[in-house]
């Protein structure tokens, strides 16, 4: 869960029961808005160390956009290491990434069909390619 107000995100692997709390924030940077609050689907993101998809369980799964009924809509969130946040959940410091990233690494997964947001795609503009990613489990974002 990720709590916007208090700027935590607590993760907890629910194989092992290990849980992890770490600074993050979403938004701010240049005026960005923060990442709609909802329930989001954690996946690998190829070719980007230190970056994760955050796919929205929302009404059109796949497309790497998010549209919660009444919120606003944003694309590309992702998961990742402390620097700007363009509504990205992100991290507030080298060591609270590293815990988060770690427990990500050691939890079990599974794979997930979603439209390709690769290079190429994003290059040539190929919106109708699929890709298989990592599945680590889901992430709620919440006010507070």
């Amino acid at each position: 869960v990720f709590n916007k107000k208090a700027g935590l995100l607590t993760m907890t692997d629910t194989d092992t029961g290990e849980t992890v709390v770490a600074r993050f924030k979403s938004g701010g940077s240049w005026g960005a808005e923060s990442a709609p609050n909802g329930s989001y689907d954690i996946l690998s993101r190829s070719g980007r160390a230190g970056f994760y998809r955050l796919e929205a369980l929302d009404p059109f799964y796949g497309d790497d956009r998010v549209a919660f009924p009444g919120q606003h809509e944003m694309t590309e969130i992702r998961l990742h290491r402390q620097g700007e946040s363009l509504g990205c959940v992100t991290a507030c410091d080298a060591s609270g990434w590293q815990k988060i990233d770690s427990l990500l690494s050691r939890t079990s997964t599974h794979t997930t069909e979603v439209d390709a947001k690769g290079v190429l795609a994003r290059t040539l503009g190929i919106g109708l390619s699929r890709e298989r990613l990592q599945n680590y489990g889901t992430l709620k974002v919440v006010e507070d």
